[in-house]
């Protein structure tokens, strides 16, 4: 799902899509809406170097996100397959899901 350049902005509700993830399952943003607060990472394709570093930060920051409540969704351009490859390679706590 393709979203409009400057529609996303902080405080919106995001549409309850629901994307492929990496493990063949399907991940939605509605699946936490009302009980945890979700961190959304959009990313450029797997090896982007700045994109690995925030998502390792994010992995890192796991158990602060939790004390508040909060969780993780990474969300990468391109086949569920290569996320999942990515998400195993860096050994990431939370979904990452391909748009």
């Amino acid at each position: 799902m393709m979203v409009a350049r400057g529609w996303l902005r902080p405080g919106k509700i995001l549409p309850a899509v629901r994307l492929p993830a990496g493990d063949g399952g399907m991940v939605g943003l509605d699946d936490w809406r009302g009980r945890r607060n979700l961190v959304l990472l959009l990313t450029h394709p797997p090896g982007c170097a700045g994109c690995e570093t925030a998502l390792r930060a994010l992995a890192g920051a796991a158990p602060a996100l939790a004390a508040e409540a909060a969780v993780t969704l990474a969300v990468v351009p391109g086949p569920a397959a290569a996320a999942g490859r990515w998400r195993e390679r860096l050994g990431l706590p939370f979904p990452v899901v391909a748009d």
